[in-house]
């Protein structure tokens, strides 16, 4: 079976810049974060090469291109300005299609050209580089 993330960003020439991983849960633990990303890692890649985010419903935790499995997260922050301005649903009733949904949303507004704004999930967008990478990209919703 084929490696397919919830998300997908692309960048204009088609190269994978972020592959993002929804949980609905409420755990903020770094050693979660850790054990979901190696998780959700295809068993033939040791070092992933491009970002990759996963997105719970407290956090949002980011690695950088190059991370080899059990690397810690290079960024960690609130998801709750993503929910609170993109998500549909109660956020006591998220499910996890609700957050994919609404991290996709989020994505595809930064990919649009909207200006970062002064929360700490888009400062951490604009620190780690991937700010500029995602506009003009390509924002792929594939839900399973």
């Amino acid at each position: 079976m084929q490696f397919q993330p919830e998300i997908v960003v692309d960048a204009f020439n088609r190269r994978t810049i972020l592959t993002v991983e929804c949980i609905a849960r409420t755990g903020e633990s770094v050693e979660e974060a850790v054990y979901l990303r190696d998780t959700f890692l295809p068993d033939d890649i040791e070092i992933d090469d491009c970002f990759f985010m996963l997105a719970r419903i407290s956090v949002v935790n980011l690695w950088m291109p190059g991370k080899a499995r059990g690397a810690l997260p290079d960024y960690t922050a609130s998801a709750l300005p993503i929910l609170r301005q993109h998500a549909h649903e109660d956020l006591k009733y998220l499910e996890r299609a609700g957050l994919r949904r609404a991290v996709a949303s989020w994505l595809k507004s930064v990919s649009d050209g909207r200006p970062a704004d002064g929360s700490a999930v888009e400062q951490m967008l604009v620190e780690s580089g991937l700010y500029e990478k995602l506009r003009a990209g390509y924002v792929r919703d594939c839900g399973r």
